[in-house]
């Protein structure tokens, strides 16, 4: 640490968790003293503050003076990561994880970037040695464990969370992940786990929120009377799912086994379709399920436009195609320039339909093209259809005017909790 006065100011300032205070301390410092601790300090206070593009611009000055420093490197990829610029990051944290191999943090964060890519399946093998040689290691075992539910090992995924839970019980993110695939094998050990959490975490609304969710579904209620500090949008989706399911509707909490659920209700003959793939995380869970040809539809350039307050660009591959294999076939491009070439040289009905578009403009261009090959028996699965902010206003909305255009009658398979999917079968 600096010893001028207004470094010591800032480091003081920071530890009172006067963040902003700290930059102003800091960066008057850097005038007088231009060193790569204080350019550190700086990138941390301002990530303190989620001021990520400065941030990095702190730890890129650290560096030009002290190119190796580790813990500047890894902040840095942690920068990148969270300005969305995951492809920089993954380059700045494999080459720090290169020249110190069995760094638990800095391949935990490495994990976390290629997860966010939709890539579990390289994330697995990259952290699994690492974090069973630190062994108590709770974020480690914690994004191994989301690196397994997301590439459709939910056992091997509980099983991890229960190993960070037990390394930090009163960590709120292991809880949290360890809940997903408990409640789906028992909703009551998955009630308990909240209860019990909710002891050391008793500000966490949204745990009493999903409390309330399973009581009211396994009762077989209708309507909800929780109204204190809950979001509107999560009371109106809510009692959305209650009204509008039956006897046999599941309640999910993955979207692994939302995605098999969808498969194994297939049962027509047809074509199976997903929009928007990405890394093919999905892709890959549907063809393990499905054994069938699948056709997937993305421009691999990220969103055509702003999605609310995700900005256009979001979820690109940076153009790279995955290779999923034999049986999964990429149709690249917008869905409005692709689909129609491609609904001429198939004439099939639909069998299975993932719609990951999540706008609404990109749902209704694919509803548009193909919701007359929707018959009797075709499952659609939706990945951003209920549980968001502004879930009326995006698949939903274009899957509800199909419907009417089509005069689609149809019911619930499954909602999916905390993935916001939701799985339909037509009548």
């Amino acid at each position: 640490m600096s010893t001028y006065p207004t470094a010591i100011e800032g480091n003081q300032l920071f530890a009172h968790k006067d963040f902003a205070g700290a930059v102003i301390a800091y960066r008057k410092a850097l005038q007088q003293a231009p060193t790569p601790s204080l350019f550190h300090n700086l990138g941390v206070a301002l990530g303190q503050l989620e001021r990520w593009t400065e941030a990095e611009v702190a730890y890129q000055e650290s560096l030009s003076l002290r190119p190796f420093h580790p813990e500047t490197r890894n902040n840095l990829g942690i920068a990148l990561q969270k300005q969305g610029r995951l492809f920089d990051a993954e380059t700045v944290l494999r080459s720090l994880l290169s020249d110190d191999p069995w760094n638990i943090d800095v391949a935990t964060n490495l994990a976390g970037v290629l997860l966010e890519q939709g890539r579990p399946d390289v994330a697995i093998p990259l952290l699994a040695p690492i974090v069973r040689r630190a062994g108590h290691h709770a974020m480690g075992w914690n994004t191994l464990g989301a690196c397994f539910l997301d590439n459709g090992e939910l056992d091997t995924g509980l099983s991890c969370f229960a190993r960070a839970h037990q390394q930090q019980p009163n960590n709120p993110t292991p809880i949290m992940h360890l809940f997903a695939p408990l409640q789906e094998i028992d909703p009551h050990q998955g009630i308990a786990l909240l209860q019990h959490g909710l002891k050391q975490n008793p500000d966490r609304w949204d745990w009493v929120f999903f409390i309330h969710i399973l009581e009211a579904w396994h009762q077989g209620q209708s309507k909800t009377t929780l109204t204190d500090v809950t979001p509107t949008w999560w009371i109106d989706a809510l009692e959305y799912a209650l009204r509008h399911r039956n006897k046999q509707t599941k309640l999910f909490s993955t979207t692994a086994s939302t995605l098999q659920c969808a498969v194994e209700a297939c049962s027509v003959e047809g074509l199976c379709l997903e929009f928007g793939t990405r890394f093919g995380t999905s892709a890959r869970i549907i063809q393990q399920h499905s054994h069938q040809d699948l056709y997937v539809f993305d421009s691999f350039e990220g969103l055509p436009t702003d999605w609310h307050t995700v900005p256009k660009g979001a979820y690109s591959t940076g153009g790279i195609v995955p290779n999923l294999g034999n049986n999964v076939h990429p149709v690249v491009g917008w869905y409005n320039e692709s689909l129609p070439n491609f609904v001429q040289e198939h004439p099939e009905n639909i069998r299975l339909l993932h719609i990951d578009c999540d706008l609404y403009s990109s749902t209704k261009d694919v509803l548009d093209c193909i919701g007359d090959r929707l018959v009797s028996g075709t499952i659609v699965v939706f990945d951003e259809y209920w549980m968001g902010p502004h879930w009326r206003e995006d698949e939903w909305k274009a899957w509800v005017e199909c419907v009417e255009k089509h005069n689609i009658r149809y019911e619930y398979l499954a909602f999916a909790l905390l993935t916001q999917q939701a799985v339909i079968r037509i009548l």
